[in-house]
């Protein structure tokens, strides 16, 4: 999200930039188009032919698009196994100030109780041998045990 900082730092340079966040955000979330800086300026780009493949793609079973995301390489839930090319996971579990794990899709997060979130991230920890010291009081906030600020 770099390129996205940068690009609100371009918009707060120039005096008619307004609210930038409200301006940008119906092209950043649709599919059919493309937001990026170039050259010191905003580039939107619309791309309606994205549309019928999105369409088609949608279409897909979970196993199809599955397969399509390990054929690219794309990881996926640690849960339900959904590969990030069609699952989303806007949660995480942070387990020091600046460092966080996001291993389960919004779905599988929703489904689970905290304690069984918790225990994906120690099955993460321990597979990737994450040697940072981990603050296990945040790692309960931000899991959903007790009240998050």
């Amino acid at each position: 999200m770099e390129w996205l900082r940068n690009l609100f730092k371009i918009f707060k340079s120039r005096e008619d930039s307004g609210d930038e966040v409200n301006m940008l955000q119906p092209y950043i979330n649709d599919p059919d188009y493309d937001v990026f800086h170039k050259d010191g300026k905003i580039v939107i780009e619309h791309h309606p032919e994205r549309k019928p493949i999105r369409e088609a793609f949608n279409a897909l079973s979970p196993e199809e698009k599955n397969a399509i995301g390990k054929t690219k390489g794309y990881g996926g839930c640690n849960h339900c196994g959904g590969t990030w090319n069609w699952k989303r996971a806007y949660h995480s579990i942070s387990y020091t100030k600046t460092s966080g794990y996001s291993g389960l899709c919004d779905e599988c997060w929703a489904e689970l109780s905290p304690e069984e979130r918790i225990l994906y991230f120690k099955k993460w920890l321990k597979r990737w041998k994450i040697d940072e010291v981990v603050d296990w009081k945040l790692v309960r906030k931000t899991a959903g045990m007790g009240k998050r600020s």
